[in-house]
Formats: C-alpha cells, structure tokens, sequence
C-alpha cells in the first residue's frame, strides 16, 4: 500500500546583498561552453573593457544572437570559438538556436560599490532601459522536513520516520534592475525573464541533500513460521549533491502595483525508492509500505494562508514565492529588491496530524524567508 499523505515543509531563504566585498571583483574574461542542450553557465559577469569567449563542444554547429543588437551574430562550428568585447556596461541577453537564453553581464571597473546598494540608496529608479542597474546577492535556500507515519495492526504495523535537509547556494548572484517606460523589471538571471527555470534559471554553486530514513514497521513477506520472511528494519542516512536552478521575477508599475515570482528547484532529484532500494533489504522497496508521496503544502491549503503578502509553495523538489499588490490588503515587501533594501518572512509553526485508514502521518515544521541587505 502506498501512503499519501499532505506533507508540510520548512524551508529558509536568506538573500544578502553584495555591497563591496574583497575579492569579488569580476574577471574581465568570461567563458562559455555551447553544447547540443545546454550553454554553461547561463549568465557570466565581466569588467567593462573586457570580453567573453563562446565555444562550442557539441556535435553540431550553433548560432549565437544577441537579443538586443548588441553584438553580431555569428555561427559556431563542433570545437570553435568565437570571441566577443562589451566596452560598456549593462546587461546583454542572447539565445543559442533561438531557444536557449543566455546573459553577458558588464560592470564598471568599480563594480564592488554598484549603485543604488548601499545604506543611502535612492528610494527612485532612473530610467535606464537596456543598462539596468545591478545588484549582487548571496542566495541560500534551505528546505527541511521532518515527519513520521504509523501504520496499525492490519498493514505492516510500525513507525517509518523521515528527515528531509536541503541546502542550496548561489553566491555573488547579479540581479537585475532596470526602469522602461514606467515600469521596473527586478531578473535573476539578470536580463532573463525565463519561463522555464529547470532550463533557464540560475545554477547553484553549491546544493546538496540529507535524508535520514528509519522504517521500524513489521514487514512479514512469505509464511509467518519462516523465520526468513521478517524483514529486517530498515535505517540509513543519503547524503548526496543535488543540482539546482534559481529565477526571480519582479515587475513593479508606477502606480504602486507589482507581480513577485521566486522559484528555486532541484534538478534530477533521486528517487526513495532507489535509495530504499540500494540501503534495505530489497524486500523493503517492492512489499514494504511503500514510497512516500512526494507532496507540497501551499498557502492555498487549508488551514494556510498568505504570509506578508506572499504566496508560498514548498515542497522536497522547490520552494516558490510569489504574491500581487493588486490586491490592497495584502502588503507587497518584495519591491524593497529594486532598492537593494531586505524584508523577512516567517510562517510561525507548520504542524499537523493526518489520518487515514491504518495510517497516520504527523508533521512539525517552520519557514522563514529573508533578504538582508549588506552596507
């Protein structure tokens, strides 16, 4: 039998941004590797004067476009390169064969104190369409779950427990700011307005998971009286990388109102069914309880709400954010990213029990988001 069940999450996001720190001066040479499903990385940051090199370690021939004129186009044959100078600052999208986004992001010499990030930042934004402003974060994501089912008497009576850890990091991440006809559009990845963040968005520097896993339950595969047919129990701890993508999307108008859309996810996530698998007796993942299913909890579900005017989302794959000042009740601190300016979010406790027939799952969690500029 296979247990689902509503599973709340607890999750932190600490963003800090990057005012002037020592040794976080760009190179004026970035690097960018083409293959037939991807360009890697996404977004490089260089120094005005300097240049960014493309090469091509696919199979096939690829075309590179820049979204904005900034640069020629130019075709990249299998193990090419092709070398490109950006004189000014500001950001420079582009597209691989039209589908894949990428983004050059230029900074002055004194990119360690970029404007508009420090304690005496305007409350306005200029106009600056195409040279948005930008801002450096540290992101970090955290997820942490942690919850257990009991199984009565008549299905493999017992206790299955499960921690759940997830760490993710994003340093020196640019963000994005720029003004056009009234409206400020806050990217990560600067310059992009991805749609599809597994693909799009921002790759971690560092992410990695942890998974206690204890299933106590009495699991009896064969003939009561066969001593060989009691499994044993089952305890193993998974610590394993995790890739992950960020992307931020923020659109303020003139009128006060504005959109917020946080997404962070991870890539490729592994199975428990494999990890029971490889760490239990085999008879543990083909007649035992069952997986878990991997399921969210969301401001939408009763007995949740929105928080500080935002929607959330959690879950063992992602943690989103995202909220509207369309609506008047709701407060919308997000913005205060233009301004390179932090708010925090917190949930208080999460906890609740579940029943169902010969199970129960009990649950107790938190969440806590911050932006905490740097000065």
């Amino acid at each position: 039998m296979i247990v689902a069940v509503l599973f709340l999450s607890a999750a932190i996001l600490y963003i800090r941004a990057d005012s002037a720190i020592a040794g976080a001066q760009p190179s004026d040479l970035g690097t960018v590797t083409i293959t037939d499903s991807a360009i890697i990385p996404t977004s490089v940051t260089i120094l005005a004067g300097g240049s960014v090199l493309w090469t091509n370690k696919g199979h096939r021939p690829h075309n590179v476009v820049s979204s904005r004129g900034a640069f020629d186009a130019f075709w990249l044959a299998s193990t090419h390169s092709h070398s490109v100078p950006f004189p000014l600052p500001g950001v420079y999208p582009y597209t691989v064969d039209a589908v894949t986004k990428g983004v050059v992001v230029v900074i002055a010499g004194s990119a360690g104190a970029t404007p508009g990030t420090g304690a005496n930042a305007s409350s306005t934004i200029s106009e600056n369409c195409g040279h948005p402003k930008i801002h450096h974060y540290d992101i970090e994501v955290s997820v942490h779950r942690d919850e257990a089912y009991t199984f009565t008497p008549w299905h493999t009576p017992g206790t299955v427990t499960r921690v759940f850890d997830w760490h993710a990091k994003w340093s020196h991440t640019p963000v994005s700011v720029e003004r056009c006809s009234g409206v400020v559009r806050v990217l990560v990845p600067a310059g992009i307005d991805t749609s599809d963040p597994r693909k799009e968005g921002l790759a971690a520097g560092e992410s990695r998971v942890k998974i206690d896993w204890d299933d106590k339950s009495e699991l009896i595969v064969g003939l009561p009286q066969d001593p060989t047919s009691l499994v044993p129990l089952c305890h193993f701890t998974d610590l394993s990388g995790s890739p992950a993508k960020l992307a931020l999307h923020e659109r303020l108008l003139e009128n006060g109102a504005g959109e917020f859309t946080f997404y962070s996810v991870r890539i490729n996530p592994q199975d428990y069914h494999d990890m029971i698998d490889k760490n239990c007796d085999h008879r543990r993942a083909t007649s035992g309880p069952g997986n878990p299913s991997i399921g969210e909890v969301s401001s939408s579900f009763s007995p949740f709400h929105t928080i500080e005017g935002l929607e959330w989302f959690l879950g063992e794959e992602n943690l989103n954010l995202y909220g509207s000042s369309s609506r008047p009740a709701n407060p919308f601190p997000p913005k205060a990213l233009a301004y390179g300016k932090g708010f925090d979010f917190r949930t208080g406790p999460l906890q609740t029990e579940i029943r169902r027939p010969g199970t129960s799952n009990t649950v107790s969690d938190w969440a806590t988001v911050s932006f905490t500029p740097v000065h």
